[in-house]
């Protein structure tokens, strides 16, 4: 009896063994990591106009990434919508574009968290002194992307700061975009916006400093790499080769490349753990 157990005791080890050098093997074996991005929200990810080709954070970090890996990017240009089902039908193997790690989303995609994402309201410079402390801003109209998940934030935020402190409440004023708030902002349509931290620090060195952040960020969440659940070593590749990059000193440098130094992150983490 022990001779037979002690030999399926091995035959165990061995089927273990196996499928862990098998696993080392695949992701040592890739040589391409086709990547899905909708390449329109600068300066993660956009096509550079002169150029002609993509540029931003988002693309620079993935290419720095697969370098470490000893693998090329194959970009996939696509539309918000078919983002996410490029990787259910594996058309991709990673979704990049400055993705919010959600845990309602992690049911189907897991996320390599590399930077933080905070969001604060802008006014325009000439509007800064109407809004010196954010809690000016209640009573004010804002302006937030429709399908941003920055809505449940702002209706938290506006509840506690100002119904529940007895000032007027905000008037949400739904958009298209983030740059659809930007322009209604300079058209007057709305006297405050809600925005990512790092793309006012973008805008403004294109737009000559036209907003003023207002206050500190009211809301903040991990932006992550997408990969499938049914490939968890890919995911790991990546977050290790993200704190190589770290190590080394290139992460660093490239926020500070795309005025994102405030975005960074201390420890990479996949869907917030470990």
């Amino acid at each position: 009896m022990f001779f037979r157990g002690g030999r399926s005791l091995i035959s165990a080890l061995v089927i273990l063994v196996g499928a862990t050098i098998g696993s080392v093997c695949a992701e040592e074996t890739r040589t391409v990591i086709n990547a899905a991005t909708t390449p329109a929200a600068p300066p993660t990810e956009y096509v550079d106009q002169k150029s002609n080709k993509l540029a931003g954070f988002d693309i620079e970090l993935l290419e720095a990434i697969a370098a470490k890996m000893g693998v090329n990017v194959n970009w996939i240009q696509t539309s918000w919508e078919q983002l996410y089902p490029s990787l259910k039908t594996k058309r991709a193997d990673v979704i990049v574009d400055a993705l919010a790690d959600m845990p309602e989303r992690r049911a189907s995609v897991s996320y390599v968290d590399y930077a933080n994402d905070y969001v604060t309201m802008v006014t325009l410079h000439d509007n800064a002194a109407r809004f010196p402390s954010l809690e000016t801003v209640c009573g004010a109209r804002v302006g937030n992307r429709r399908s941003s998940q920055w809505n449940v934030a702002v209706a938290e935020w506006n509840a506690e700061h100002c119904v529940k402190a007895g000032r007027p409440a905000i008037v949400l004023v739904g958009t298209d975009s983030s740059a659809d708030s930007r322009l209604q902002l300079k058209q007057g349509r709305i006297d405050v916006a809600v925005q990512e931290a790092f793309l006012i620090g973008y805008q403004n060195s294109i737009e000559n400093n036209l907003y003023v952040r207002i206050g500190k960020p009211f809301y903040s969440q991990l932006m992550g790499i997408g990969f499938s659940k049914d490939d968890p070593d890919l995911g790991n590749a990546i977050k290790v080769a993200l704190e190589k990059l770290i190590a080394d000193g290139t992460y660093q440098n490239l926020l500070a490349k795309w005025g994102m130094a405030d975005a960074a992150i201390r420890k990479v983490t996949i869907n917030g753990q470990p």
